[in-house]
C-alpha cells in the first residue's frame, strides 16, 4: 500500500510528540527513519522541513535534536550526564559525555546545565548519597556555602561545600560520622570551580535499606 506524504508526516509528528512526552526529548533522525521505514536520512530531513514550514514543529539549528512540537514548551530539559565525580577526593571527574538525562524544568533552568553521578559518602549529611545524580549549573565562581563541583590542581574532581574565609578558599565535606571529613581542606590557589549544584536525581536503589 502506497502511503501519501501527508500520512508520512502525520505519523512522523505523532511519533515525535509521543517520544518527547515519554522520555523528555525528541527522537533522532535515525529513530524517526526506523519507526517510519524511511531508509534515507535526506527523506526524513525533507519531511521534518515540511513539518517546520507548516508550523507544526520548531527546531533550533544551534543545538542537536532541539525540537518543539506545535510551540509547546518541552516537559523536560535534556542535559549531558558525565560519568562521575567523587564526593571524596578519590575519583577523577570524567569529562566524557556518556549519555543524556531528561530532567524537569523545576530542577534545571536549561540545557546548558549538566549532570554528574556521585561516588562517595562525604556529603551524606546534606542528603547527597553515593549513587545519586547531581544537576550542575556551569559557573566559575560561587558564594560561601554553595555546594559546588570543583577541580583541583592534580585534576581530581570533587563535590563539596565552598567556604570563603578572607582570602582563603576551603572545601568542606558533610559527613559527621567519618573523622576523615572533620576539617575543611584549604585549597586556596589550587581549585577551579566548575559549577554549582542546583538539583538532585535519585534512583530508589540508592536509598539505604532500613
Amino acid at each position: 500500500m502506497v502511503v501519501s506524504r501527508h500520512e508520512v508526516r502525520s505519523r512522523m509528528l505523532a511519533f515525535i510528540t509521543e517520544t518527547i512526552e515519554s522520555r523528555g526529548y525528541p527522537p533522532s533522525m535515525r529513530e524517526i527513519g526506523a519507526k517510519l521505514g524511511l531508509s534515507s536520512p535526506s527523506t526524513v530531513q525533507y519531511h521534518l522541513r515540511k513539518l517546520e514550514a507548516e508550523g507544526k514543529i520548531h527546531r533550533d539549528p544551534s543545538r542537536s535534536r532541539a525540537m518543539v512540537v506545535d510551540g509547546k514548551v518541552p516537559k523536560y530539559h535534556r542535559i549531558p550526564l558525565i560519568a562521575s565525580v567523587g564526593a571524596g577526593f578519590s575519583v577523577l571527574a570524567d569529562q566524557e559525555q556518556e549519555e543524556v538525562l531528561a530532567v524537569p524544568p523545576f530542577i534545571t533552568s536549561g540545557e546548558d546545565n549538566f549532570a554528574l553521578a556521585v561516588r562517595g559518602e562525604s556529603m551524606i549529611d546534606l542528603g547527597i548519597l553515593d549513587g545519586d545524580v547531581v544537576v550542575v549549573r556551569p559557573q566559575s565562581d560561587a558564594n560561601d556555602g554553595d555546594v559546588v563541583v570543583a577541580n583541583l590542581e592534580d585534576d581530581i574532581g570533587t563535590l563539596k561545600v565552598l567556604r570563603k574565609r578572607g582570602g582563603r578558599v576551603l572545601l568542606e565535606a558533610r559527613n559527621s560520622s567519618d573523622s576523615r571529613y572533620a576539617e575543611p581542606v584549604d585549597v586556596t590557589g589550587q581549585v577551579e570551580v566548575v559549577g554549582r549544584v542546583v538539583g538532585l536525581v535519585r534512583s530508589i536503589s540508592a536509598v539505604p535499606r532500613v
